[in-house]
Order: structure tokens, then C-alpha cells, then sequence
């Protein structure tokens, strides 16, 4: 997880994740970088926008 160096005025930060890109039984471990926006006034998070996805992705440190 990182935070935009914006993020007072943007509101974005940025989570790397591993995920199931399969859904059947089959595992299918993929990465992906995702943008999401923090809403101040109610304090939501919204907005995914998935800026990099399907790299290989592991049990371990990715």
C-alpha cells in the first residue's frame, strides 16, 4: 500500500495484491496494482481502478 504523494488533494493511494484469477476449483494466483480514492466528507474508500493486473503471482512475497 502506498499513498498518492497527492493524496491531500487527490484522495488516491495504491494497494498490490495477489487474487484468484480462476473461478473454478483450479487456484490461479495473479498480482495486481490497484488506484483507490478516499472520500474525506464520509470517509469511504471507492472508485477501483486497476492500473496493472495479471503478473504471476505467488504464496510468497510477491
Amino acid at each position: 500500500m502506498a499513498f498518492d504523494p497527492q493524496f491531500n488533494n487527490a484522495h488516491h493511494f495504491y494497494v498490490a495484491y495477489t487474487y484468484d484469477a480462476n473461478p473454478t476449483e483450479e487456484l490461479d494466483r495473479q498480482t495486481k496494482s490497484t488506484r483507490f480514492t478516499h472520500n474525506p466528507s464520509n470517509n469511504t474508500i471507492s472508485q477501483p481502478v486497476d492500473l496493472i493486473s495479471g503478473l504471476a503471482g505467488t504464496i510468497d512475497h510477491n
